[in-house]
C-alpha cells in the first residue's frame, strides 16, 4: 500500500492498506499507515480510528500517537493532540 501510495497510484494505495489491515489486524504499522494516508488526504475523522488501534496493539508506538495528535489538533481536539504528543 505505501509503494503504490508513493508511486501516485494513491487510491489504489489505500485500498491496499485496508486489506493489510483486514489481513492482519494485529500488526500495528498496517493501521498507522492507514492512518497516516487518511491523514494526507485530509481526512480527520477517519485517520483517528485507525491510529487509535495502532496504539492500542503497541501502546508505546511513538509513531502513532504523534499521528494521533496531529489528526486530533486538526479535529479541535488540542487537549487530547498535547497528551499524543507528549507520549
Amino acid at each position: 500500500g505505501r509503494v503504490l501510495v508513493a508511486q501516485g497510484r494513491r487510491d489504489e494505495g489505500l485500498a491496499a492498506l485496508r486489506r493489510a489491515a483486514e489481513v492482519e489486524p494485529g500488526y500495528a504499522r498496517h493501521w498507522n499507515s492507514l492512518g497516516a494516508e487518511l491523514c494526507e488526504r485530509r481526512e480527520f475523522a477517519a485517520a483517528e480510528a485507525p491510529l487509535r488501534q495502532a496504539i492500542a496493539i503497541v501502546p508505546a508506538y511513538a509513531r502513532a500517537h504523534y499521528n494521533l495528535g496531529y489528526v486530533l489538533d486538526n479535529l479541535g481536539k488540542t487537549a487530547e493532540a498535547i497528551d499524543c504528543y507528549r507520549r
